[in-house]
């Protein structure tokens, strides 16, 4: 059986390696990983490396399911490619746009 690795304990052994290295004392700061793709995500789950997060471009981080772009968060906001189903009310402090699109259900401003 393999034995748990945690997360705590790879960056505690980075930041031994480093301090023994470079002979500093200063932490390690944040967690940087590859960009990835929408077929190869950064952050995948073992049995569904299509399905995950990637970095499609700086300041642009995309979600992808079935190698597929499903959502995108970037400077301009949140976008989705899809449906979105909601089982709560939307509340919008401004226009809510549909391109392409429809609406369906009940809206009230």
């Amino acid at each position: 059986m393999a034995s748990l690795i945690l997360f705590s304990d790879v960056l505690n052994q980075a930041t031994s390696t480093s301090n023994m290295v470079n002979d500093i004392h200063a932490p390690i700061k944040g967690v940087r990983v590859f960009s990835g793709t929408s077929n190869a995500p950064t952050l995948a789950f073992f049995n569904d490396t299509d399905t995950g997060i990637y970095n499609v471009s700086p300041n642009n981080i995309g979600i992808v399911t079935g190698g597929v772009k499903r959502v995108t968060v970037d400077s301009e906001g949140l976008s989705v490619n899809g449906t979105l189903t909601v089982d709560k009310d939307i509340v919008a402090s401004s226009n809510i746009t549909s391109v392409n699109g429809t609406f369906s259900g009940n809206a009230s401003v």
